[in-house]
């Protein structure tokens, strides 16, 4: 058969000119393209269309010739019309549309419509390119189901996640304080070394839930920091009494360095960073002491935290930030934990665009430096030191929490300490020993469970004119849950809480 010719003006020749061997070449070269090439007069008639035609309607490219778009081509005339008109009006054209193929396929085209002008700019015809992409479109479609099938597996592994801390954090918080009477009570000989035993292996797992908690959640994406300036005065003057009471029970001294030092971070990731930086160093020091503190360098703030302890040789200080790495003993006995603490710092440090630098010398101790952008800086912040002979003896303390055994086990830690305390478990119960028992402070629960938050309860209470001081508690480590308890300006703590951080806390709300 005689193959279509290209137009004249195609090969950039005059249209009385004709070269053969030129136009053979180029048929040639469109008989090879995966697509469909045309070639359309300002009449919409077809006056070149290469073999690729004839693969996918079953009709050689001899039946398009000479015929106007539309008339005989299985559909690409309705689909290629729009974009054929706008290039012979001068306009580059692309759309997509679905074609009618050989054997009952509908398949989707994607075309390209360009206009062919002479030198003068007057548009003599249009150049049609059509490309198969059905297969495309599929991969598209079944990538897209992928990346739904993927959110919604974050999103049940988030609320996995949320649930699984709130109902593990309860029995925690519970068994914690229900150690700390027990050991009040035995004291020393063989039942109080038991106790001591017992209170050892619960610190260890609840350091285990928080950090496999805290790097399944990095591993998920859940974790989106939030950053603002953050005073590290502050946080620092929030992590001295519980690690205070760490020091004292191991003969260590730790200090804090008081600083008005502001940096661009996400307390909630600065604050469990240097938890388990400052756990880290605590871990490693048989002798001496933890410093904590920070310094300054081209426009960051390393926030440190230094000790006297094992150190790290150079050659291992790389492999120390990876997961589960550990040494398989400390200076304190064995390691109880899993080595991961380190590298969800490193983590959490990159997330805040910043970076964690370890310094070291075996036998001299270790110097942990998370360095984060500086901010403007604030006042300087000023230490608060708790009255000479603070203590619960006598007050009147109303605990709230919808956890029967939590509530049963802080009802017992405070009145250990001589504090007059009545818990309820319920809203309702709440309202009637206010009424009733007219307490000094209330610990609150943040997760009531009767459609209302810890929170929303004590608001309640405001607008009553209920003013007793509130230290909240929480189970919940969901972001939202904990940007509500900053953003209140209640002192609050994370189950399981320590009872000495727990004590501190409400004796420093009686105070103010």
């Amino acid at each position: 058969m005689n193959k279509p010719q290209l137009p004249f003006h195609c090969l950039g020749m005059e249209r009385t000119t004709r070269f053969l061997c030129d136009a053979q070449m180029l048929n040639l070269m469109a008989d090879g393209l995966p697509g469909i090439v045309a070639y359309y007069d300002t009449d919409l008639v077809c006056h070149f269309v290469n073999a690729t035609i004839e693969a996918w309607t079953g009709a050689r490219p001899s039946a398009f010739l000479n015929r106007k778009l539309g008339e005989a081509d299985r559909g690409f005339g309705v689909a290629a019309r729009p974009g054929v008109e706008r290039a012979l009006a001068g306009a580059h054209a692309e759309f997509e549309a679905g074609v009618d193929f050989a054997g009952g396929m509908v398949n989707v085209v994607r075309g390209f419509a360009y206009p062919d002008c002479d030198q003068t700019g007057r548009v003599l015809g249009c150049f049609v390119l059509l490309l198969d992409i059905t297969r495309e479109r599929a991969f598209e479609a079944q990538m897209q189901a992928a990346r739904d099938e993927a959110m919604e597996a974050i999103r049940s592994k988030s609320r996995f996640l949320a649930a699984a801390s709130h109902d593990l954090r309860q029995p925690l918080h519970a068994m914690t304080l229900f150690v700390s009477a027990l050991s009040r009570r035995l004291g020393g000989g063989e039942s109080g070394e038991l106790v001591g035993n017992l209170d050892n292996s619960l610190r260890s797992l609840r350091a285990m839930i928080d950090t496999l908690l805290d790097i399944s959640k990095l591993d998920a994406g859940l974790i989106k920091p939030s950053l603002a300036p953050l005073a590290l005065g502050d946080l620092f003057a929030a992590l001295a009494p519980g690690f205070s009471a760490v020091a004292r029970d191991r003969g260590l001294d730790f200090r804090v360095v008081p600083t008005a030092a502001m940096v661009i971070g996400d307390r909630t990731l600065v604050e469990t960073a240097m938890r388990n930086l400052i756990a880290n160093a605590f871990k490693f020091t048989r002798g001496g002491g933890v410093l904590v503190g920070c310094r300054r360098g081209r426009g960051r703030i390393g926030v440190t935290v230094a000790d006297t302890g094992v150190g790290v040789a150079s050659d291992r200080q790389a492999r120390v930030f990876e997961e589960f790495h550990r040494d398989k003993t400390t200076p304190n006995g064995p390691n109880e934990g899993i080595g991961l603490g380190l590298s969800i710092v490193q983590r959490l440090a990159a997330l805040m665009g910043g970076a964690v630098e370890l310094r070291s010398r075996p036998g001299k101790g270790s110097v942990f430096t998370l360095w984060l952008r500086e901010a403007a800086q604030a006042p300087r912040a000023e230490r608060r030191v708790d009255a000479p002979g603070a203590s619960l003896a006598g007050r009147r303390i109303l605990v709230i929490d919808d956890d029967p055994l939590s509530a049963a086990a802080m009802k017992q830690e405070f009145a250990d300490h001589g504090a007059l305390v009545a818990a309820a478990t319920s809203i309702p119960a709440a309202r009637a020993a206010i009424e009733s028992a007219s307490p000094e402070a209330l610990i609150v629960d943040y997760d009531l469970g009767d459609c209302a938050t810890g929170l929303e309860f004590v608001e309640a209470l405001r607008a009553r004119g209920v003013a007793s001081p509130v230290v909240m508690i929480s189970g919940s480590t969901d972001p939202l849950a904990v940007a509500a308890l900053r953003g209140s300006g209640l002192p609050w703590l994370t189950k399981p809480v320590d009872p000495r951080a727990l004590r501190s806390t409400l004796i420093d709300a009686l105070g103010r």
